[in-house]
């Protein structure tokens, strides 16, 4: 009787290399993929926060004088009682400390700001902190308010408190490398359309990779 040896052959190390190499690049753009989908999903989510946050503080306020009992700092208790914040905003600590937190992960602040004086509290600020260079440009570059009814006063890159409390209701464009400043419609002044800030604007004035400030101020 005859013995059969039946050889199986395997692939070779050529081959197994290039398997490897294809699941390497299959899996690098599919990283890549899903983090730009991630980064886009943030800058939409993003956007929708704010524009929730100022719909429904101007809603919230409509009959009184002024935004005064928002204070100077972020009064989350007052907030999170007049329903207006979007439940995810509110980050609890292990202590028990609440704080504000954007979809990027980093703090938020809401804040009384002046409109046509200083002192009048006759305006609100949001503040996103932290915002990634790409997606500040996205942001800054948004037309926040064609008409006066929306009640959008500017937007700030990059512009600490100080500098937007003394933005008033018609101000004009500011433009520069690091900060800039967008102004919204005003009724009964001058800025009757609102200026956005070109796409190359809002890259140079979000400067920083990862650290970015974006400022709103709203009436």
């Amino acid at each position: 009787m005859k013995n059969e040896c039946k050889i199986s052959s395997g692939r070779s190390m050529a081959e197994m290399l290039g398997v490897l190499a294809i699941i390497g690049v299959l899996s690098v753009g599919g990283i890549a993929g899903y983090s730009k989908a991630m980064m886009q999903f943030r800058i939409n989510r993003t956007m929708s926060q704010v524009s929730y946050i100022a719909s429904t503080l101007r809603t919230l306020f409509g009959t009184k004088d002024d935004y005064a009992p928002l204070g100077t700092d972020t009064n989350i208790t007052l907030l999170e009682k007049s329903k207006v914040l979007p439940d995810e905003m509110v980050n609890i600590a292990a202590d028990g400390t609440k704080s504000l937190k954007s979809p990027f992960g980093k703090a938020v602040a809401v804040m009384r700001g002046d409109l046509l004086e200083e002192g009048d509290n006759a305006a609100f600020m949001i503040y996103y902190y932290y915002i990634p260079r790409e997606a500040c440009i996205s942001i800054a570059s948004r037309d926040w308010g064609s008409a006066s009814s929306s009640g959008f006063v500017a937007i700030g890159i990059n512009e600490d408190i100080e500098s937007m409390q003394q933005v008033y209701q018609g101000c004009t464009k500011i433009a520069g490398y690091g900060k800039a400043i967008a102004c919204g419609a005003a009724a009964g002044t001058t800025n009757t359309t609102s200026d956005p800030l070109t796409l190359v604007e809002a890259a140079e004035a979000c400067m920083h990779p990862s650290s970015n400030a974006i400022a709103w101020k709203f009436y």
